[in-house]
């Protein structure tokens, strides 16, 4: 598909079925990213991506989320943390690290607040989060001494 002369691909065409399959064979969390390529066509002029170009990006993102609740909703980071160590123990043709947020994030939101008088607390939440992250990527984490809460 084109949009703005640019080419585009629509990787979430029946995804829906496949996502449903997916998550029957164990499948509980999915990631998806949208690029947008900018290119330079004069030294002092990008070329920018068009207003048509941004909503297509996020309506394939809208659609992609749309789909793929089933997979991805409701882990806490204790779990997300435990996948991630999990998916290290398989065999891999890469290195899987801890790109998603879920892992990470949560406890370090509620903890700031938005308050200054939170940061110092909430830059020690997110060092516990990616120590916990750190060991998942090397197979090592095990959730002992974590809290495990399951949002179902």
């Amino acid at each position: 598909m084109y949009v703005d002369d640019r080419v585009w691909c629509r990787g979430v065409d029946g995804l829906d079925s496949r996502s449903a399959a997916y998550y029957q064979q164990g499948a509980r969390f999915a990631k998806w990213y949208q690029h947008i390529t900018v290119m330079i066509m004069k030294a002092s002029i990008p070329d920018r991506p068009s207003a048509l170009t941004v909503k297509e990006a996020a309506w394939g993102l809208a659609r992609y989320a749309a789909i793929s609740q089933f997979l991805s909703g409701g882990q806490s980071e204790v779990e997300a943390t435990l996948y991630l160590n999990a998916m290290n123990q398989a065999p891999n043709l890469w290195h899987v690290s801890f790109s998603y947020a879920r892992a990470l994030q949560n406890t370090c939101l509620k903890t700031w607040e938005r308050r200054s008088e939170n940061v110092k607390a909430n830059q020690e939440s997110l060092l516990v989060r990616a120590k916990a992250n750190s060991l998942a990527q090397l197979e090592k984490y095990t959730g002992e001494g974590e809290r495990l809460h399951i949002l179902r």
